[in-house]
């Protein structure tokens, strides 16, 4: 099984307020920050998964606390906007460096 390159479920339910769970492969720890918009817990672990699982459902009001973090974060790193201003910032600052050295 090959692991989904950017997470794109996961960025559906954090924008819509859900904290995150995933797995540390891929690009999933980039999207989910540890412990701030969800957890990341270790591939084929399932009893790391149902203690966050758990945790979870025996902390309601950090559910909201998570998932607030995680909207957040969505919209300041993952929506079209931030990508583009993300993608000129980069640009620009090749372009005063005269790019990179080779």
């Amino acid at each position: 099984m090959v692991p989904e390159l950017l997470g794109q479920t996961l960025l559906e339910g954090m924008a819509c307020g859900t904290p995150a769970v995933c797995t540390n492969v891929a690009s999933m720890p980039e999207v989910v920050v540890d412990q701030q918009t969800g957890f990341v817990v270790p591939p084929n672990d399932p009893t790391a998964l149902r203690t966050k699982l758990e945790w979870l459902r025996d902390h309601p009001e950090d559910v909201t606390r998570l998932g607030q973090a995680g909207r957040l974060r969505v919209l300041q790193a993952f929506t079209w906007p931030a990508v583009v201003r993300h993608c000129l910032d980069v640009y620009e600052r090749k372009s005063l460096t005269g790019g990179p050295k080779r």
